[in-house]
């Protein structure tokens, strides 16, 4: 518990991604999510939030993040961790799922859904261990709400990207910007690691040329 957290406004969202479901469903994972009392003065329990499905070693809640109504969970280990993402919407007295969601192109071991970010309605989620630009190079792909659901947009890569970079092991998401950690990349000596930018140039993010946060 609190192995990931977020929080927006007077909502906080924590994750438990090695509880086990029933007591046998070894680190299916949760999430719970608490709301500011003003009157109590305190934090009580909103909602939990799972899988659909309970799967072993799903990691559930590994990532997490929140923006207004809007929650996101990553599930990494799902399907051979080759991962899937949990967005739902909180409304009067309950949670509303709107996944499962995985990667178009995604297989095992992409561990898609270790980093996630939202913001509004569009959502970033980091594959740290595709194999895009060499072993573990690392993917992030951006999805945006067209209600009644979200849909992948784009893949995002580095442009240098290389094996083991990681690339996708953070990420955030703020208005037309994402920031993306890649702490395997070797640029001032080995694991050095970097962090990317990229921008919303309209037709598709592009990554921002002085990204080299060092």
């Amino acid at each position: 518990f609190g192995f990931s957290v977020a929080i927006d406004g007077e909502r906080i969202i924590v994750g438990s991604p090695q509880r086990d479901w029933f007591g046998a469903i070894a680190d299916g994972g949760v999430a719970h999510i608490y709301e500011w009392n003003a009157g109590l003065g305190t934090w009580p329990h909103r909602s939990t939030f799972t899988a659909n499905v309970a799967s072993v070693d799903a990691w559930f809640g590994y990532a997490v993040d929140i923006s207004g109504d809007w929650v996101l969970v990553g599930a990494p280990g799902e399907a051979t961790w080759r991962g899937t993402v949990y967005p739902a919407r909180l409304v009067p007295g309950s949670i509303v799922p709107y996944g499962p969601i995985r990667a178009v192109d995604g297989t095992a071991w992409d561990s898609f859904g270790e980093a996630v970010g939202i913001d509004g309605h569009d959502f970033a989620v980091g594959a740290p261990d595709d194999d895009d630009l060499g072993v573990n190079s690392g993917s992030v792909y951006r999805f945006e709400y067209q209600g009644p659901v979200w849909r992948e947009i784009e893949k995002l890569n580095a442009s240098d990207g290389t094996g083991s970079d990681w690339f996708g092991q953070a990420v955030a998401i703020d208005g037309d910007l994402i920031a993306v950690g890649a702490p395997g990349r070797d640029d001032t000596g080995a694991d050095s690691g970097s962090a990317y930018v990229f921008r919303d140039a309209g037709a598709s993010w592009t990554e921002s040329r002085d990204r080299d946060l060092q």
